[in-house]
């Protein structure tokens, strides 16, 4: 019998026993020993009675209500551990995070930057100025970019931002900035979704992760595309009957597609894998999969890059959907 039951046989017991029992004992008193008992006396020990009885009861309710307690303050005890360990995790995530993002960018950059500074030194000394001022030109733009790349690891999302903020907002401040920092023009569209489902499909941990993509692909944009635009593209295919509907091409399993595409320079994906991913798509990649999803990188020389990620919905909507057809969609 597990615990609820358990209140519930201890609450209707205290409640029905006792009168039944003093039923009972007034019966058989009035019935069988009247003659045996004055009315003083047989009052006593009715009082008794209850008295005994609601002793009994009251040392089995509240002997089950300790032990729920101490097995509740044992499982606080439990969930705070966990808590502790949690952030303790998070704060060796965003660590690695920090130094990954230091050793692929800015520490390569501040390398380059000091080779073209002794490059420039030596022009300097050798008396030719314009192989000095085209390497302090090279010099200059590296040093950009590497304060570019801490300006995105200053400012990158912490699980309170998104905690606070819609995700939408977000995202449209995080476009806004990328274009402020880059002079890249950038649009945000929404598809199949609205106010009343977005924060319900994408909870905190989903939210946390995908920025992170998104924001990892806006840097990889902004250092090696040549772009002069980017889309970011949330769709939600509709659904009917738990399959994508005629005129998509998602996957039904995973209806919820992230697209991050520009109009850059694009590049040879065979030989891109070939020469094994970069770190920091390999990163985007394990983001992606940890929330059950895929992530495909779609490019052609001169043809811009398209970064497609495809989510599946959470549980509960997935139950929802298959209560009902056409779950939270347009049209």
């Amino acid at each position: 019998m597990n615990n609820k039951k358990k209140l519930a046989v201890a609450k209707w017991s205290s409640v029905l026993i006792p009168p039944l029992l003093v039923l009972v004992y007034e019966f058989v008193r009035h019935s069988v020993i009247h003659d045996y008992m004055d009315m003083d006396t047989g009052n006593v020990v009715a009082a008794l009675l209850v008295l005994f009885i609601s002793f009994v009861f009251s040392q089995l309710v509240f002997g089950w209500i300790s032990n729920f307690q101490t097995r509740l303050e044992r499982q606080n005890q439990k969930l705070e551990a966990l808590n502790k360990r949690v952030k303790e995790l998070a704060v060796l995530e965003e660590r690695g995070r920090l130094s990954r993002e230091i050793h692929d960018g800015v520490a390569q950059l501040l390398a380059c930057a000091l080779l073209k500074a002794d490059v420039a030194e030596a022009h300097l000394q050798a008396g030719n100025i314009p192989g000095a001022e085209k390497e302090l030109e090279q010099l200059r733009n590296a040093c950009n970019e590497a304060y570019g790349d801490v300006r995105e690891v200053i400012s990158g999302l912490r699980p309170e931002v998104l905690e606070q903020r819609d995700f939408i907002t977000v995202l449209s401040e995080m476009l806004e900035k990328f274009t402020d920092n880059t002079d890249i023009k950038t649009r945000l569209d929404l598809e199949g979704f609205d106010d009343n489902n977005i924060e319900k499909l994408f909870p905190s941990s989903t939210r946390l992760q995908l920025a992170r993509v998104i924001q990892e692909s806006l840097s990889n944009i902004r250092k090696h595309s040549k772009a002069t635009s980017a889309v970011l593209r949330l769709r939600l295919t509709n659904f009917k009957d738990g399959a994508a509907d005629s005129g998509g091409a998602s996957d039904p399993l995973r209806p919820i597609t992230v697209t991050i595409n520009d109009n850059g320079c694009g590049f040879d994906t065979r030989s891109f894998h070939s020469e094994g991913q970069h770190f920091g798509q390999i990163i985007m990649r394990e983001r992606v999969e940890s929330l059950g999803g895929t992530l495909e990188v779609l490019s052609e020389p001169d043809n811009g890059t398209v970064v497609k990620i495809s989510l599946p919905l959470p549980f509960t909507c997935l139950e929802a959907n298959r209560r009902k057809v056409g779950y939270g969609l347009n049209g």
